[in-house]
């Protein structure tokens, strides 16, 4: 779990959960955030942020994917 100390955000939590799946493991990742600045914050947030977010997440699942990938085939 990473969590905001000091930052821009009013608050920020991401969790990386895993779960046992049949033939491998599944990660998830969860965050929760409170955008700074009142109302100005909030609609910043829905039309930048969390798309910035998603991105950010996918291209990041992305590179752990193909990481799990190539070990799997170093392995066999």
């Amino acid at each position: 779990m990473d969590e905001q100390v000091q930052g821009p955000f009013a608050s920020f939590r991401h969790e990386h959960l895993f779960r046992r799946m049949e033939g491998g493991t599944l990660m998830i990742d969860r965050w929760d955030h409170l955008a700074p600045f009142g109302i100005v914050g909030r609609l910043v947030d829905r039309l930048v942020l969390q798309r910035h977010l998603r991105r950010l997440l996918k291209v990041r699942a992305a590179a752990i994917a193909a990481e799990a990938h190539r070990r799997s085939i170093q392995a066999a």
